[in-house]
């Protein structure tokens, strides 16, 4: 009778001639290949603690403040229009800062999200701005996740919001006369 793992160990099977290993780690699924099943078990091993240790430094610790501000600075303001620079700025500044800012990036957690959209919609601020903040954080989570700052986008966890449609209404006869 084969043995069963744990959660979290991962699997080891036998492809070809070698033995593979593979774990999901941060969302994303990661393979060891090896000679041996021993081999496999010890890569597996290594991937564990290389990701444990990238969690643990890196700029991944600095604020989500911190990093918003960086990305207007070297990514939005060089790479866009004014005005988009400036609705990213007012976005970043009146809405997405002081609700997580203080909370470091690689803590950040689609709850966090989630929690700072529902928070916005109790203020009673519209559907579409609602959007746009959401959009800009995913815009700036995407960059850091291309940039290696950190190993997920947790936007994608958080429901993105919706805004109501506009009222199409019919002109009557009178109104066209």
């Amino acid at each position: 009778m084969s043995k069963r793992r744990a959660n979290g160990e991962g699997s080891i099977y036998r492809h070809g001639e070698l033995w593979c290993g593979e774990i999901f780690l941060d969302g994303k699924r990661r393979r060891v290949y090896a000679k041996t099943q021993a081999l496999a078990k010890n890569g597996l091993d290594t991937l564990r603690a290389d990701v444990a240790e990238e969690k643990k430094k890196g700029t991944g610790r600095q604020s989500v403040s911190t990093h918003l501000e960086a990305w207007l600075k070297d990514e939005v303001k060089p790479n866009t229009r004014i005005a988009t620079y400036r609705i990213y700025k007012a976005m970043v500044d009146k809405h997405i800062v002081p609700r997580i800012g203080q909370v470091q990036l690689c803590d950040l957690t689609g709850q966090h999200v989630q929690n700072m959209l529902a928070e916005l919609e109790r203020n009673d601020t519209s559907g579409r701005l609602r959007q746009i903040v959401y959009s800009v954080l995913n815009h700036a989570r995407r960059r850091a996740l291309d940039l290696d700052v950190v190993s997920r986008n947790v936007c994608l966890k958080a429901k993105r919001p919706k805004a109501p449609k506009p009222q199409i209404h019919a002109m009557t006869k009178e109104q066209r006369s």
